[in-house]
């Protein structure tokens, strides 16, 4: 797993990472997660939801959802994501209304 941070970026995160088998129980993060699915399949559970995520998916999570994440099948997932805080967000363009 390889970690950027980006202070000057109100903490961005930036992760690339590979995992076999993992399990990551129920968590959140303060961050919008924005995911992208490179390889492989990650189940994702929420409390009300699970389902796979297969190759080229992209994930977002709000801040504060709770979710867990694990393996699908015994192939690794792999994944790219960024971790954008809200006070970063509130940058982000707003559709036209």
């Amino acid at each position: 797993m390889h970690i950027t941070r980006i202070s000057a970026l109100d903490g961005l995160e930036l992760k690339d990472a590979t995992f076999v088998r993992q399990v990551f129980p129920a968590h959140f993060h303060d961050s919008y997660s924005l995911g992208l699915i490179e390889e492989g399949i990650e189940r994702i559970a929420f409390a009300d939801r699970s389902f796979a995520a297969p190759a080229r998916s992209i994930i977002v999570i709000n801040p504060y959802d709770v979710h867990a994440n694990s393996f699908f099948d015994t192939d690794p997932w792999r994944y790219r994501a960024l971790y954008v805080g809200e006070e970063l967000m509130r940058f982000a363009p707003h559709p036209a209304r």
